[in-house]
C-alpha cells in the first residue's frame, strides 16, 4: 500500500522529489528508448519523471508522459507502481484519447494475470506419470535469460495480438497464428482459436525473430469491465492428450459452458489463442516444446509444461501431459477477462480446481493435498489472512510458492463444497474487490464467520480430506520442502 500511495501522491501534484529539468528527462528518455531494458536505468529515470509529470498542463502531453512512465515501471519490474500508473493514464486519456486509454487498460489488464514475467522456481509437483515427467524435464537444458521478464516494449507488442471476440478478422489473426509457430492446422471454436489443433508436426528450430510476420492490425479496440523449478503438472480426465483430440473443442466448449453457467462467468472480450505442442514423453521432446513456447513468446518452457500469457491472453500447452493443465490456463484465461482484479488466491485457487475433476466438473483431490497434510503436520500452515494478502511474488516466485498454490485451490474447494464459491465470486466481482480488506469483508458478509472462524472451519475440513494413494510417492520429497520452509 505504501508504494501505491507514493505514485498517487506525485501524480497528484504532490511532489516528494527536488526539482528537475524535465527538457533533460525527456532527451535521457529518448536515449533510454534507443537502448536496451535496463531495470536500473528505468527506475532512476521514473523517479524525475513523475516530476514533470505533475507540471504539464496540456491534456496530451500528460497523457503521452503518463504512459511513458508506466512502461518504464514495467522496465523497472515495479510492477504495483506501473498498476496505480495505470488508473491515472486512463483518467487523463478518456475519451479524448481512446488509444492511449485502451493501451493503459491492457497493460492493466495483462499486469493482473501474475504470470506476465514468464519466471519460475524449481520444485516438485507431479503429474500421473509420476517422476518421470520431473525426470524429463530436469534433464532438459534452458537459457536463463529466456526466462527474463517482459519488457514495456513486448508488452506493447503481445497486446497488439489481442482481438476482440467476436471480430470480422479472427481468420487473419488466425493465419498470423499459424504463421507464427510454422504450422498449417487450426481450428476456431467460438473464443478459442485453437493453433497446431491435430497432432500434425509443428516445425522447430526456427528463430522467431527472423520470421517476417506483422501482426494483423495494431492495437484493436479495448472493451472494459465495471523454493523449489516449480513444474506445474496436472492431470484430469482427458482433454488435450493425444488420444482425444478429435473432441478437444468440443470439451472446451464444455468447460466454457460450466463456467458461465454455475460461475456466470462472462463471455470472453477477447479470443483466446491455444497453442497446442505435440510430441514424445521424453527430454528432446520437451526442448522441443520450450523451442515452441520462444517461437510464441520469445521465451523457453523454463520448466512449465503449460501456461497462460495475461499480456496476449493465450494458453501454451506440450500435449502429452494431459489436460490437466490445459483446463487449469483456460480457466485462468476466462477468469481475468470476466474480472480484471481477480484477487490472486482466487485466480489461482479457482483455476487448480479443475486441474483434476471427474463428472460435472466435481474436484478431485490431487498432488498439492499433500502441502497442506505436511503444513498441518509441521504448524507451517498460512491463515486466511496471509492468503487473502498475498501478493503476485508470493504466488510466482517465493520460496512458499507451492504452499500458496496448494492452500487457494483448496480454500476454493472448501467454499465450493460449502456452498458458498458462486457467491462470493459474483460478489467479489460485482464490486471488482481487489484489497485484502474488502475481500475480507465479503467473506464474512457471505459466510457468516469472521476470517478467524472460517480459518478454524477450513483447517478443520482439510483434516478429512484423504491424499489419493498414487500421489504417495511424493510424501518424502514435500515433507523436506515444508520443514525447510
Amino acid at each position: 500500500m505504501k508504494n501505491k500511495l507514493v505514485v498517487v501522491f506525485i501524480l497528484s501534484g504532490l511532489s516528494l522529489t527536488a526539482q528537475v529539468n524535465c527538457e533533460e528527462v525527456r532527451e535521457q528518455y529518448k536515449q533510454y528508448q534507443n537502448g536496451s531494458p535496463n531495470a536500473s536505468a528505468a527506475r532512476l529515470l521514473s523517479t524525475q519523471l513523475v516530476e514533470c509529470i505533475s507540471s504539464i498542463s496540456d491534456q496530451k502531453t500528460k497523457v503521452i508522459w503518463t504512459y511513458n512512465l508506466l512502461k518504464l515501471y514495467v522496465d523497472a519490474q515495479q510492477y504495483e507502481h506501473a498498476r496505480v500508473t495505470c488508473d491515472y493514464c486512463m483518467e487523463f486519456a478518456g475519451s479524448a484519447y481512446p488509444s492511449y486509454y485502451n493501451n493503459c487498460y491492457s497493460f492493466k489488464h495483462s499486469l493482473n494475470g501474475y504470470t506476465a514475467s514468464n519466471r519460475v522456481g524449481r520444485g516438485a509437483s507431479y503429474s500421473g506419470k509420476g517422476n518421470y515427467l520431473e525426470e524429463v524435464v530436469d534433464a532438459a537444458t534452458f537459457d536463463d535469460q529466456n526466462s527474463r521478464p517482459f519488457s514495456a516494449i513486448e508488452y506493447e507488442r503481445l497486446i497488439a495480438r489481442r482481438l476482440t471476440y467476436p471480430s470480422g478478422q479472427v481468420h487473419e489473426y488466425t493465419t498470423y497464428f499459424k504463421e507464427l509457430v510454422g504450422t498449417k492446422k487450426s481450428l476456431i471454436q467460438g473464443p478459442f482459436i485453437l493453433i497446431g489443433y491435430d497432432n500434425q508436426s509443428i516445425s522447430s528450430g526456427q528463430d522467431s525473430g527472423q520470421q517476417q510476420v506483422q501482426v494483423p492490425s495494431q492495437y484493436p479496440q479495448t472493451k472494459t469491465k465495471g523454493g523449489a523449478r516449480q513444474i506445474e503438472q496436472r492431470t484430469s480426465t482427458g482433454i488435450g492428450s493425444r488420444s482425444s483430440d478429435q473432441g478437444l473443442e468440443k470439451q472446451l466448449n464444455e468447460l466454457l459452458v460450466h463456467l458461465k453457467s454455475v460461475y456466470q462467468v462472462g463471455t470472453p472480450d477477447y479470443y483466446i489463442p491455444v497453442y497446442l505442442f505435440d510430441s514424445d514423453l521424453d527430454r528432446e521432446g520437451y526442448e522441443a516444446f520450450s523451442n515452441f513456447t520462444y517461437q510464441v513468446h520469445g521465451r523457453s518452457a523454463a520448466g512449465r509444461v503449460a501456461y497462460f500469457n495475461p499480456i496476449d491472453l493465450s494458453v501454451v500447452a506440450w500435449k502429452a501431459t494431459g489436460n490437466g493443465t490445459l483446463n487449469h490456463e483456460i480457466v485462468h484465461a476466462m477468469l481475468l477477462q470476466d474480472y480484471a482484479l481477480i484477487p490472486g488466491w482466487l485466480n489461482e485457487g479457482f483455476a487448480s480446481m479443475f486441474e483434476e475433476t471427474s463428472h460435472n466438473y466435481y474436484p478431485m483431490d490431487n498432488y498439492r493435498l499433500i502441502y497442506l497434510k505436511q503444513a498441518l503436520r509441521y504448524g507451517k500452515m498460512l491463515t486466511l489472512d496471509q492468503l487473502i494478502a498475498a501478493d503476485r511474488d508470493e504466488f510466482n516466485e517465493s520460496e512458499q510458492a507451492m504452499l500458496y498454490a496448494a492452500t487457494a485451490r483448496y480454500f476454493v474447494m472448501f467454499l465450493r463444497d460449502k456452498g458458498w464459491l458462486s457467491t462470493i465470486y459474483s460478489g467479489l466481482k460485482s464490486y471488482n474487490y481487489n484489497e485484502s480488506e474488502d475481500v475480507a469483508k465479503l467473506l464474512v458478509q457471505k459466510t457468516g464467520y469472521g476470517i478467524s472462524a472460517l480459518n478454524i472451519q477450513f483447517t478443520n475440513w482439510l483434516k478429512y480430506q484423504q491424499t489419493p494413494s498414487k500421489w504417495a510417492s511424493l510424501e518424502n520429497s514435500v515433507e523436506t520442502y515444508i520443514r525447510e520452509l
